[in-house]
């Protein structure tokens, strides 16, 4: 194993029926599409480049059997879900925030050495029945720069971002939630790896409890091992509320099924006390500079009279002295702000800045 502390934190449930689905199976066309913006993290060893095809090629084993505590192995139950698709070796889930920045859980990575043997892989998942997800074009494989900030708290916030070697071709950052409290009952979304298998989409989830003060929220939502770092997104807005950090501490029971033991997926009650953890997205906001979604704000000169509007980026909505950039062409261009108002307004000395294209 890898990631040893994988093994040790637990994110393993299903509540009431099993929603995980392949990607190209998911019904919701904005979930399919923000599939493309999470990764697996495996080993650096389980990948080689195919000569002349550029290529990479995943190291892969059928998901035929599951290990227990005490790292004996028993065989799936038959007509288990995913079985014999394949699977890497045992590791994590991460997604993009930033050109070159990904977000994933602390437990994931224990440091810096650890980072950078491993390898980020963009794409495996199924896009059709019959594809084979180990071969990825080689330009989807990344690898570690630095580890930017850890944080482990078994009972508290458990996050890690990670800067790549290089921006990230095809895929946009996720938009991040810009605050503000998921009630009980907000309907979620995760893609992840569970088991180390092809990304699956589970789009029926929703807040169990959601305190202020705390650092995490509680889920009933569909993972197992190797969601670990997943997105966890509001519905409402598509935008993340969290990483996938924590679940129940049993993933498989052994069940006697036709004369022989085998193992099958553990079921919660969607109405228990049970629940998945999620670190609150909140959390690590700081330290991401798309922070939100793109805004098309008014801008006014300092003057008074209305000059246009551009697509912006709020790192800071505190901070009125600079606290404002315009996103172009992967470029953030700071726009000297004077003051943002509550309605969205932003007055400009001296109207717009060199850079920064207002329209009519």
């Amino acid at each position: 194993m890898s990631c040893p502390a994988v093994a040790q934190q637990r994110v393993s449930a299903v509540f009431g029926a099993d929603s995980r689905v392949e990607v190209y199976q998911a019904k919701d066309p904005k979930l399919r599409d923000l599939a493309g913006s999470t990764l697996v993290i495996v080993p650096g060893s389980s990948v080689a480049e195919i000569a002349g095809r550029g290529e990479a090629r995943i190291e892969t084993m059928p998901f035929e059997s599951v290990e227990d505590d005490e790292r004996r192995g028993w065989p799936l139950c038959p007509g288990e879900k995913f079985r014999g698709e394949p699977k890497v070796e045992l590791n994590c889930t991460a997604f993009l925030v930033e050109p070159d920045l990904i977000v994933t859980a602390g437990h994931c990575v224990e440091g810096v050495k650890a980072c950078k043997k491993n390898k980020y892989v963009f794409g495996f998942h199924l896009d059709r029945p019959g594809q084979n997800p180990a071969a990825v074009p080689l330009g989807e494989v990344y690898g570690c720069r630095d580890l930017e900030r850890h944080n482990l708290d078994d009972d508290g916030a458990d996050y890690a971002l990670i800067r790549l070697d290089r921006p990230v071709k095809n895929h946009a950052p996720l938009r991040i939630s810009a605050g503000g409290l998921a009630a009980p009952g907000t309907p979620l979304a995760v893609i992840g790896h569970p088991m180390g298998l092809p990304a699956k989409i589970s789009s029926w989830g929703k807040v169990r409890k959601n305190k202020e003060d705390d650092e995490f929220f509680g889920a009933y939502v569909d993972i197992f091992m190797g969601n670990s770092g997943s997105p966890v997104f509001n519905l409402n807005t598509y935008e993340v509320e969290g990483i996938l950090v924590r679940g129940p501490a049993q993933d498989f029971v052994i069940v006697s099924q036709e004369d022989f033991l085998c193992a099958k997926a553990a079921v919660y009650s969607e109405r228990g006390t049970k629940d998945a953890q999620v670190t609150k997205i909140a959390r690590v906001a700081p330290y991401i500079k798309r922070r939100a979604a793109p805004l098309a704000l008014s801008l006014r000169k300092s003057g008074g009279g209305r000059v246009g509007q551009i697509p912006v980026v709020v790192l800071d909505r505190l901070d009125a002295q600079g606290g404002l950039f315009e996103h172009r062409d992967g470029v953030d261009r700071r726009v000297p702000a004077v003051d943002i108002g509550d309605a969205g307004h932003v007055e400009l000395e001296g109207g717009a800045p060199d850079g920064v294209a207002v329209g009519p």
